[in-house]
């Protein structure tokens, strides 16, 4: 039974580690182009289309790493066998 629920928490917390870094990396991105430009309607256009970005990765990040995790799974099942 245990077995079963260690993957469940290892995508999660894969997951969220992805998208962390994900995010991380854009929010970054954004604050440097602020600091260029400083201009606050340009940095808050920047911030809703860093906003879109994320909510359009977050499945990418989870369908990449469970993708992973089923390749993994696989390899471990067949040596075990």
């Amino acid at each position: 039974m245990t077995s079963d629920l260690q993957p469940m928490y290892a995508l999660t917390f894969g997951s969220m580690l992805i998208y962390h870094i994900i995010i991380s990396r854009l929010v970054y991105t954004g604050l440097y182009c602020c600091y260029i430009l400083s201009s606050s309607a340009d940095c808050l256009y920047i911030i809703i289309y860093i906003g879109h970005i994320a909510n359009c990765l977050n499945p990418i990040a989870i369908g990449w790493y469970r993708h992973r995790l089923e390749l993994l799974h696989r390899l471990i099942s067949r040596s075990a066998v």
